[in-house]
C-alpha cells in the first residue's frame, strides 16, 4: 500500500496493524486509555484513529493499518476455522532457524490438524506446570 500511494515509511500502519491484531484476539479485555478512559480493547484500534483526527492529523495511515490488521486476521483466524484450509503459511527457512520446541505453531509446522479454539493442545505442546505451592504457610 505505501509504494502505491507514495507513502514513505510505515511504522505507524504496522503498529496499529498489531494493535487491531491484538484487540480481535482479546476483544472484551478491559484497558485504560488516555488519563483512566476505560473502553474494551476492541475499540483501542478506532480510539487511536479518532485520537489523531482530534489532534489535527490525518488519519489515513492508521485506518491503512486497521485494513491490513484485518485482512491478516480474516485470512489468519476466520477463514481458517471456517473452510477448514489456511491461505498463509510461515516459510520453511523460518522453521530451520528456530527449533521446534519455541514455535507457538509445532503442529502447523510438521503439517498436523487444523488447531480451534478450546481444543486440546498436543502432549508435546502442553506445559507441565506441576503441583505449585500456597503463598502464607498454610
Amino acid at each position: 500500500m505505501g509504494f502505491f500511494f507514495r507513502w514513505g515509511a510505515l511504522g505507524v500502519s504496522m503498529i496499529l496493524m498489531i494493535v487491531y491484531y491484538w484487540s480481535r484476539m482479546h476483544p472484551d479485555e478491559e484497558i485504560s486509555f488516555m488519563f483512566g478512559i476505560r473502553m474494551q480493547s476492541k475499540y483501542l484500534p478506532w480510539a487511536l484513529c479518532a485520537m489523531n483526527l482530534l489532534m489535527g492529523g490525518m488519519p489515513v495511515a492508521q485506518l491503512a493499518g486497521i485494513v491490513v490488521g484485518h485482512l491478516y486476521y480474516f485470512l489468519e483466524d476466520i477463514y481458517p476455522r471456517t473452510s477448514g484450509r489456511r491461505l498463509l503459511f510461515t516459510p520453511a527457512f523460518l522453521y530451520r532457524w528456530l527449533p521446534l520446541h519455541l514455535n507457538r505453531n509445532t503442529a502447523f509446522a510438521q503439517g498436523g490438524r487444523l488447531g480451534r479454539p478450546g481444543a486440546a493442545a498436543p502432549a508435546a505442546t502442553r506445559h507441565q506446570w506441576g503441583a505449585g505451592r500456597r503463598l502464607g504457610g498454610r
